[in-house]
């Protein structure tokens, strides 16, 4: 493109000369050469820039892009579950936790696998939760008067282990505990919930949950889990 500009712009100059017999100064040719070097040099940055974005973009869009949001919390002590609750958890004293959560992804398929559970409490103090195997069954309470069972076939953990697709999302709910720790330590307005989970290439997505102080409205059930029919408080 420089070659040619100039090389146009010395013909013109030799035009000028041969038909109006004036000589152009040597400044002129200087002038326009340099204007054509900066021309040259802007088109070509111009389009390393359009192919380095043009990179970046298709860089995006061929890598998993998690979205994690946390749709339901309970957190329960080992003493105030009655004795057949009590034996869908492990045999251990401590704090339970039940989380349901769903899972988007806006980029390339992918598993969402280590997830991890910490406390925050108010005061500046954190605890991490140890994951345990899902229960045969957990019966949850999703809403005034209202439980809901949850199976192993809501296991989130079970559900990302396989490749969520492009577009694609999942629910599910994963259980955890705080061993040897008593539930009034989370019982507390400001207490941030922080689950976090990694995509096949290590990638980081978290989603945060604050606890009120007050009991939120969790809908009667929660859609994509296996059994949606709100089963009835029979201890209240």
């Amino acid at each position: 493109m420089v070659t040619l500009m100039t090389g146009v712009i010395s013909l013109t100059f030799e035009v000028i000369k041969r038909k109006w017999n004036y000589t152009i100064s040597n400044y002129w040719y200087v002038f326009f050469a340099a204007i054509c070097l900066l021309w040259g040099g802007y088109q070509s940055w111009h389009e390393e820039k359009m192919r380095a974005d043009q990179y970046l973009k298709q860089l995006e869009t061929s890598r998993p892009s998690f979205d994690v949001d946390i749709g339901f919390v309970w957190v329960v002590e080992s003493e105030e579950l009655d004795p057949p609750e009590l034996t869908m958890f492990p045999p251990v004293r401590g704090t339970f936790v039940v989380i349901v959560a769903t899972v988007k992804n806006k980029g390339t398929p992918s598993i969402a696998d280590h997830w991890e559970l910490l406390i925050r409490s108010p005061d500046g103090m954190e605890r991490k939760a140890q994951t345990i195997n899902f229960p045969p069954l957990i019966n949850v309470p999703v809403a005034p008067g209202n439980h809901q069972m949850l199976t192993r076939d809501d296991d989130l953990l079970s559900k990302t282990s396989v490749p969520i697709p492009t577009g694609g999302k999942t629910q599910g709910a994963i259980t955890f505990v705080f061993e040897n720790i008593r539930n009034e330590v989370f019982r507390h307005a400001g207490t941030q919930y922080v689950l976090t989970s990694h995509d096949i290439n290590g990638n980081i997505s978290t989603a945060t949950y604050k606890d009120a102080g007050q009991m939120p409205s969790y809908p009667a059930f929660f859609p994509g889990l296996k059994n949606p029919d709100p089963i009835p408080d029979e201890h209240h």
